[in-house]
């Protein structure tokens, strides 16, 4: 089968990295299988990719195209490519990928990656995207609350399969955790690291001697540091900027936070679950990845979007219970079984084998 994964780019975040993994498990199992970036010149990855894997660039030289232009040399390049199955990722890269292939043999599957009622926020991507899954060969969601925001007419065509946890290291219980508190994510406002630094000032106030450490990087970097700055905090959070192997950080840590107003499903989440570390997360909107993950008192805890003091008061209620704290992530161990990326593979190629 040829498979070719559709992306605005390969150097960084959560999307980019299921389809890395994705894709070489793909490879793997004997499927030739590229992956075409709409906003790429140079068709480079951040992520560690199989060398069977093609990464083709659509922009041919350092200059603007228009999102016709865009779609026509996406195009061009469907043709050369070939392939049976198109998956996109990302509202806009679907909407590049509908018109691109239309007329076209391969099946476009889009894979919808956040929360729809939140996401996107123009009014004319949001109908351009209600046709695109209207008209879409097949759709993957990640949880069922997203499923379910859509009319029963792509309801009927989909399917729900969560990301696969691809863990960087091994998972340790360490007898005495690190003095540290973890985020990992872009630093953009739908994360709300404002509430995060708020909350985790709270909580030094009860619990001094932590740190809070954020693995990740984005157009926030300065306004979140003003926080820190304007609490008193910039010795306690670090921001770190992107690394190679953030689960290094997170594990052994005393606990995971999540504060996002909303998600679709949080791989950092199910990451730090499957390394064993306890974990706290807004209880998220319509994507509803973070209620469908976590029990709240039994794998995790579960905060209101937005309390600083919910959040600051589940972080303490972790750190100052050791036996709580194992608890929650001995429970929350076991999602490494379930989001195997083995399962998850299977889930697809079942998926696309149900349209033959």
């Amino acid at each position: 089968m040829k498979i070719s994964f559709v992306a605005d780019q390969m150097r960084s975040g959560g999307a980019e990295r299921v389809i890395a993994n994705l894709s070489s498990e793909f490879v793997s199992l004997g499927h030739i299988v590229s992956i075409i970036m709409v906003n790429e010149l140079e068709g480079r990855s951040l992520y560690a990719l199989d060398d069977k894997i093609v990464l083709i660039p659509v922009k041919k030289e350092d200059r603007k195209y228009s999102a016709a232009g865009k779609i026509s040399l996406l195009r061009k390049i469907i043709k050369e490519t070939n392939p049976d199955i198109l998956i996109s990722f990302q509202n806009h890269i679907h909407v590049f990928t509908h018109f691109a292939a239309l007329g076209l043999n391969a099946m476009h599957i889009v894979s919808e990656r956040s929360d729809p009622k939140q996401y996107p926020k123009s009014k004319v991507t949001r109908l351009l995207r209600s046709l695109t899954f209207k008209r879409a060969s097949g759709c993957v969601f990640q949880t069922k609350t997203a499923k379910a925001f859509f009319p029963e007419r792509v309801q009927r065509k989909s399917v729900v399969i969560p990301n696969p946890v691809v863990l960087l290291c091994e998972p340790s219980k360490p007898p005495v955790r690190e003095k540290r508190v973890v985020a990992v994510g872009r630093l953009v406002v739908s994360k709300n690291y404002d509430m995060l630094i708020r909350a985790f000032a709270l909580f030094s106030i009860e619990i001094p001697g932590y740190e809070l450490v954020i693995c990740g990087e984005g157009e926030m970097r300065k306004h979140i540091e003003s926080i820190a700055d304007e609490l008193e905090l910039a010795d306690k959070v670090k921001l770190i900027g992107h690394v190679e192997n953030p689960h290094e950080i997170v594990c052994g840590s005393s606990a995971f936070v999540l504060s996002s107003d909303f998600e679709g499903m949080p791989n950092a989440l199910l990451e730090a679950m499957a390394l064993c570390v306890p974990v706290i997360s807004t209880d998220c909107l319509c994507g509803g990845g973070t209620a469908e993950i976590i029990t709240d008192g039994e794998n995790g805890l579960l905060v209101p979007v937005g309390d600083e003091k919910a959040m600051a008061k589940a972080i303490a209620a972790v750190i100052e219970n050791p036996e709580f704290s194992s608890k929650l992530s001995e429970n929350a161990s076991v999602i490494r079984r379930e989001y195997s990326k083995e399962n998850i593979t299977e889930k697809w190629i079942s998926y696309f084998e149900s349209f033959s």
